[in-house]
């Protein structure tokens, strides 16, 4: 990540920067070794480690993300990416309250972390736009952000399913990577978007968390609930829920979210 971008994080974010960093260099020594894409990094954005809540979103693959990231020859950064964009609240030239994905990551997690003792009702929730705006985002809100498939295609905004098959099967294999990545940012809430709806029937959460991993009660308004156990003894939620990107209204897609955390006692 470029220095400019660094100096945003805090000392104890740097750290854990750093631990990532070494995460994805052991990571990218895979990618080499079966060379199936571009390699990018994802993580957290500045202010996570500061928030009351620690908000891991767990999506699927990225597309068309080639730049280089730093001094780093080889391979990308999702975060870098997104930084400036979401600062400004233009993302490639377009405001961010028309690019669907990036304006619910804002929006659910404003939502989740400005509720008091519960989410805050979507009604209540400012635009993207107004978010990226007015300083808030970094400062009031900020979250994790992984993807399934570490490697970028092109074209398509359609997850590529081959693509992340490879991927995942070169990330688990020996010690598993996707986990150790979770594990390292340490969320005290993970987000997934609809992971195992894939044509070929895998079911990517069990594939990523093993025994570590159980339904924690029924499924909750086209929401999955999980329990997730990560190696530090921490037990966290896991909602797998409708991608994002879906052709749903905001509000089908935040109520789910709203009605699963409400029945867990989240907060």
């Amino acid at each position: 990540m470029k220095e400019n971008l660094i100096k945003l994080y805090s000392h104890n974010e740097q750290v854990l920067l750093q631990k990532l960093d070494k995460l994805f260099d052991k990571w990218r020594r895979r990618w080499d070794e079966n060379q199936y894409g571009w390699f990018i990094k994802d993580g957290f954005y500045p202010g996570y480690l500061s928030m009351k809540k620690k908000i891991l979103f767990f999506a699927r693959d990225c597309y068309n993300i080639y730049h280089i990231d730093g001094t780093i020859p080889s391979y990308g950064c999702y975060i870098s990416e997104y930084i400036p964009q979401y600062t400004s609240g233009i993302l490639k030239g377009k405001s961010i309250n028309v690019v669907r994905f990036h304006k619910l990551l804002v929006k659910i997690t404003y939502a989740l972390l400005n509720g008091g003792n519960a989410p805050l009702p979507w009604q209540d929730v400012p635009s993207a736009k107004e978010i990226c705006n007015t300083g808030k985002i970094f400062h009031d809100i900020s979250f994790a952000f992984m993807n399934l498939g570490k490697l970028s295609h092109e074209g398509s905004s359609n997850a590529d399913w081959e693509l992340i098959k490879e991927a995942v099967s070169f990330s688990i294999e020996g010690e598993n990577l996707i986990k150790k990545e979770i594990e390292l940012l340490s969320p005290d809430l993970i987000i997934s978007m609809n992971l195992n709806d894939n044509p070929h029937g895998i079911n990517y959460l069990h594939k990523t968390f093993g025994k570590d991993i159980a339904p924690a009660r029924n499924k909750i308004n086209d929401c999955n609930v999980y329990k997730v156990s990560l190696s530090h003894q921490k037990s966290v939620p896991l909602l797998d829920c409708w991608h994002f990107a879906g052709r749903f209204s905001e509000e089908y897609i935040w109520k789910p979210i709203y009605d699963a955390l409400s029945a867990i006692h989240f907060y």
